[in-house]
């Protein structure tokens, strides 16, 4: 291509219309079509057309210029001869869109039309003082295939730089002007490249200065470390070229107060930690980003960060754990996860509730530290948000490790006594004592509350402990109220005794006492004797042994009543002394021996000349004989069972006749016993 100067193209154009109207020749078809048409608009708005010389043209060819500036197609000019292919228009309107064509002319013959070019009018909307909004016409239609628009802008005094490569059917751009925080005139114009040709548009300018703030911030969560109550800050990343760094505040948003907490510049993390700022209340926090201008986005999205708090009262085995919502989240909480470091250990999950629940009721042990945190789970794809740790102290009154009922003994025919240890390391126990009579059902008779002593004791009254068997236990309540459960149990000894005359034996029988830990020991036979005092230990049998026999053969002289008494030692426990049950004391009573003789010889051998029976297991007090004559009259008496009637009557021996005796006594039970009948005396 070449280009020519606006003077030729005015002699041309005079030279050619005076031939044309002197020779008029109409001729198509057999000239050659120009090529390549192209058009830019010069800086001071003229209109520059271009093409290529079809190949082989003649030497004379001439082209004819076209303009359509809304009312048809005029000719504008005749460029000559062939090798001037450049066209400048002097008198466009800028403004408007002009359609061009040319042809080609040859001794009075014309060419088909070439393609039609338009020039490209670049508007501009200058009405947002941070964008510049450029709109164009397409200068050919098709754009060719291949064709991109490209955008070119100067600031006042500077270079032009390609600011966007747009696509052929693009036709316009929104330009935002970052960083030019004073009035600065812009000036842009466009240019439509493809292949070698390159068509532009004129130049537009216009006042502009950066007053457009960087989009807001998106808060991704707000959330509290556990461990420090720091508030970690997380946000998506501002994409604008001209950030300049973030803004933290603190936000009160009832009464409107606005507290600055930090800065982050841009190109760093986007995050922020708040130090202990969650250990006392929620926080609503807000990301405030500005550019270079100082202009910002002032604040739309909020996170509001969750505060929990825990509650425990003594002796309940649930912590109460409340918390604030979480806000900030678009796609709203989907639920919370309540975890707790238990005495210092990894935190573990203990409950979990809807995402509208604002409590849990978590069940703990007790005494032990539970630091609770609340953690909100995003029904979008947030990471999830902590709160602070509430920490409690599961208090918990000392629980008794034991109760063990020791023995349970007979003091009398009515009484019982009911013995238990207890765990005087514990807080606040409280026994209930049961009790059944033989097989029934159990009775509460009795509460105790802990005191400081090792072992409780409580007599049980009414009852008939010489020959029902009661069975005892206790209950246990910690201080709290409770239950922990029950005790052994303890069931009193029953005794039995008979006693068998014609061996002249005592036999005992006795129920086994229930329930100690190892079992019995041994049984201790307790004996006494008529009227003794006292019970003495008479022997031992094993734990398993529940039957004795005693030959009381020795005891003849004796009055003949025989007390028994059956005491259970315990084998051992794990708890305190080994426990000792008392059975009832029972008595066998041997029936009285009394041998009478029938006659006495007051004359006859020394051991048949006095009248006294022969007597055994009677109570010897009690013996009084008395001798009668057969007319009634007394004549001998004595309480002495060795002093016998040697047949005399106030010192002289009694006649040969018959006598009647009467002997009364009593058994070693106090049974009274009389023996009446006669007896001969001979010479």
């Amino acid at each position: 291509m070449t280009k020519a100067g606006s003077a030729s193209a005015g002699f041309l154009l005079s030279f050619f219309w005076g031939a044309a109207f002197l020779c008029p020749v109409l001729v198509f078809g057999q000239v050659p079509v120009p090529q390549a048409f192209c058009g830019s608009m010069s800086p001071d708005n003229n209109f520059v057309l271009t093409w290529d010389e079809p190949p082989g043209a003649d030497p004379d060819l001439n082209y004819e210029v076209f303009r359509d500036s809304g009312a048809g197609f005029q000719s504008i000019g005749l460029i000559g001869p062939s090798d001037n292919t450049t066209f400048t228009d002097f008198t466009v309107d800028a403004a408007v869109v002009n359609t061009y064509r040319v042809r080609s002319v040859l001794d009075g013959a014309f060419s088909d039309f070439s393609e039609e070019l338009s020039n490209i009018v670049l508007t501009m909307d200058a009405s947002q003082s941070s964008v510049a909004q450029l709109a164009w016409n397409a200068p050919l239609d098709p754009v060719p295939a291949g064709a991109t628009f490209e955008v070119f802008r100067a600031l006042l005094g500077g270079a032009f730089e390609n600011v966007a490569s747009l696509p052929g059917a693009a036709l316009s751009y929104r330009d935002t002007l970052w960083a030019q925080c004073e009035d600065t005139v812009i000036t842009y114009y466009v240019e439509l490249q493809h292949g070698d040709c390159v068509n532009v548009s004129r130049r537009r300018s216009d006042e502009f200065r950066d007053i457009l703030p960087p989009p807001q911030p998106i808060i991704e969560t707000a959330s509290v470390d556990p461990e420090t109550n720091d508030i970690i800050l997380y946000w998506a990343p501002v994409q604008v070229p001209d950030l300049d760094f973030y803004r933290i505040q603190d936000i009160d948003l009832i009464n409107q107060q606005f507290v600055n907490v930090g800065v982050v510049q841009a190109g760093e993390n986007t995050q922020f930690v708040y130090p202990n700022a969650g250990a006392v209340a929620s926080r609503t926090l807000a990301v405030i980003a500005f550019d270079q201008c100082g202009n910002d986005a002032s604040f739309g999205g909020t996170a509001t960060t969750i505060f929990a708090e825990a509650e425990y009262t003594e002796c309940d085995l649930n912590a109460m754990v409340s918390w604030s919502a979480y806000e900030g989240w678009d796609e709203g909480v989907e639920k919370y996860l309540i975890l707790a470091t238990i005495d210092g250990e990894e935190a573990v999950e203990m409950a979990e509730a809807e995402g509208e629940e604002s409590f849990a009721l978590v069940e703990v042990e007790p005494n032990r530290e539970y630091c609770f945190h609340v953690e909100a789970v995003s029904a979008g794809e947030q990471r999830n948000a902590s709160s602070n740790r509430a920490c409690v102290e599961t208090t918990y009154p000392q629980i008794s490790e034991y109760t063990y009922l020791s023995s349970v003994s007979v003091l009398d025919n009515s009484r019982l006594e009911v013995r238990f240890l207890q765990d005087t390391e514990a807080e606040g126990t409280r026994y209930e004592l049961f009790r059944s009579r033989q097989s029934g059902g159990f009775l509460k008779i009795a509460s105790f509350d802990q005191s400081d002593v090792e072992e409780i004791v409580f007599t049980d009254e009414g009852l008939d402990t010489r020959n029902l068997r009661y069975r005892y236990r206790v209950d246990t309540y910690d201080g709290c109220d409770q239950p922990l459960g029950q005790s052994n149990f303890g069931v009193n000894i029953t005794l039995n005794t008979f006693a068998e005359t014609r061996e002249l034996k005592n036999f005992l029988s006795w129920s086994a006492y229930e329930d100690w830990e190892n079992g019995v020991e041994r049984y201790e036979i307790w004996r006494k004797v008529g009227d003794a005092e006292d019970f003495e230990l008479y022997d031992e049998v094993g734990g398993e042994t529940l039957l004795y026999e005693d030959d009381v053969e020795a005891f003849l002289l004796e009055e003949g009543e025989f007390c028994y008494q059956v005491i259970a030692i315990e084998a051992g426990n794990s708890f305190g002394e080994a426990g000792r049950s008392l059975s009832y004391p029972r008595c066998a009573t041997q029936e009285p021996i009394m041998w009478i003789p029938s006659a006495i010889a007051v004359n006859g051998q020394p051991e048949n000349r006095v009248f006294k029976p022969v007597v055994g297991f009677i109570d010897f007090d009690s013996y009084r004989m008395e001798i009668y004559t057969k007319w009634g009259q007394r004549i001998f008496t004595s309480d002495n069972v060795e002093e016998g009637w040697d047949g005399t009557f106030r010192g002289n021996i009694v006649r040969e006749d018959f006598y009647r005796y009467i002997i009364s006594y009593r058994d070693g039970s106090g049974k009274p016993f009389v023996e009446h009948d006669v007896l001969y005396v001979v010479k």
